[in-house]
């Protein structure tokens, strides 16, 4: 039997994944991808919002995944058993918790590049003729736009 692995969508490794490392988006540490997956995936149960994988991509591997992180795996899975009237029966099926974890992280990847390309839009409108005074207000105000309005 093939080791189980987690995926998503082909274009979230190719666009998305490969724009947070080149850009260090927020710091974020992505030699681990389970961290990176875990992020998005919490992002994705913020937004209430399972988007199914269109292209699957493998990501992590089943053995890489360490108890802890497979414990926040499994919490999300029972929101999500909670939060439609599912059946728990799932929290022990590695297949339902990879789907529910794969679809939230999917949607939380979409999220992540919206920030991301509006950091980007901050970028453009700060030029080399923009006083440090300017660039803290402007950057306040993107701040408070990406993260105090969700």
């Amino acid at each position: 039997m093939a080791e189980k692995i987690l995926s998503v969508d082909q274009y979230i490794v190719d666009h998305v994944i490969n724009k947070i490392d080149e850009k260090k988006f927020l710091r974020l540490d992505t030699t681990e991808r389970i961290s990176l997956f875990i992020i998005a995936m919490v992002l994705g149960c913020k937004c209430k919002q399972r988007k199914p994988l269109q292209h699957k991509h493998g990501l992590i591997r089943f053995s890489a995944i360490h108890d802890e992180e497979l414990a926040v795996l499994k919490a999300v899975c029972l929101n999500d058993c909670i939060e439609n009237n599912e059946n728990y029966n799932d929290i022990n099926d590695i297949e339902a918790i990879f789907k529910i974890a794969e679809e939230y992280a999917n949607t939380g990847f979409y999220e992540l590049e919206k920030k991301i390309n509006n950091f980007e839009s901050i970028d453009e409108d700060i030029d080399e003729n923009t006083d440090l005074w300017e660039s803290l207000v402007l950057l306040d105000k993107q701040y408070r736009l990406l993260f105090e309005n969700n």
